[in-house]
């Protein structure tokens, strides 16, 4: 009942936004259309967090069973740092479209491209913290789970019925981006307190500089007339670069090894 409960309050939290938008913002359901689809383009940074939870949960359950907190480190800080890599990908891509977006939707959709930006923090933020909720779920103090999820509730709603009435449709955006901040924080604080577990290392920080530039040097491209094609030079040039220097400087193991495994399948060795 508690996990239920607590899986519950986090969905009303994630889904209160669009309904107070279309009842408080200006423009109503036409800001609510906006958000909506900002809201579903940022939810594609979700994807490997949702392909990596059946794994990695299963394996921390079981490393509770063993009480083996080595493995939950290595889990926690893992996968902190696959989804920050995967994640920063597919936010930058997205915000490098920001404008060629724009041109499809029209004038009607000035606001999306900040929008993708804000979201995008906030989804960056969530994902960087790694498995969190999993390793509260599968210890003993998988109540807490639920408080945090009833806090965030607490927090988002009324966050986002202020700045929305002051801000309009981004004010969702930045509520979004404080609740989702100050919830992370808080189940970071716990985690460490209880376990003294944190999911950061330096090449988290790595991660965070090669996006930046990649995604710098991306967007400095001159624009295309074409925005289809635009879209396709940018993106391209963007994975090439990113995945390049993820790889070239072996910010993550996983990734390396499943590139390499790839690779030998079809007769190309380029790892040692």
């Amino acid at each position: 009942l508690f996990i239920f409960s607590g899986q519950l309050l986090g969905l009303i939290a994630r889904t209160s936004d669009t309904i107070i938008i279309s009842s408080q913002s200006t423009n109503g359901l036409a800001d609510t259309a906006v958000f909506t689809v900002a809201t579903f383009l940022i939810a594609l940074m979700e994807v490997p967090m949702r392909a990596m939870m059946g794994i990695a949960t299963s394996i921390i359950a079981y490393a509770w069973k063993d009480r083996n907190l080595e493995k939950i480190d290595e889990m926690y800080k893992k996968t902190a740092l696959n989804l920050t890599i995967l994640g920063l990908a597919i936010g930058s891509i997205i915000f490098l479209n920001a404008n060629n977006l724009l041109q499809y939707f029209g004038h009607r959709y000035n606001a999306l491209p900040t929008l993708l930006l804000i979201l995008g923090i906030s989804k960056l933020v969530d994902l960087g913290t790694g498995l969190n909720s999993q390793i509260l779920l599968s210890s003993k103090y998988w109540k807490i789970d639920f408080g945090t999820n009833m806090f965030f509730v607490f927090l988002s709603i009324p966050l986002n019925y202020y700045l929305i009435n002051k801000m309009g449709v981004i004010g969702s955006a930045y509520a979004n981006l404080i609740a989702t901040l100050i919830y992370n924080l808080i189940r970071l604080i716990f985690i460490w307190k209880l376990f003294k577990l944190q999911p950061y290392t330096i090449k988290n920080l790595q991660t965070l500089f090669f996006g930046a530039i990649v995604f710098i040097i991306c967007n400095s491209l001159p624009n295309f007339q074409n925005y289809l094609l635009d879209a396709f030079f940018r993106t391209l040039l963007f994975i090439i670069l990113y995945v390049f220097l993820i790889v070239k400087f072996k910010t993550s193991s996983d990734i390396n090894d499943m590139l390499n495994k790839q690779l030998l399948k079809r007769g190309i060795s380029i790892f040692k």
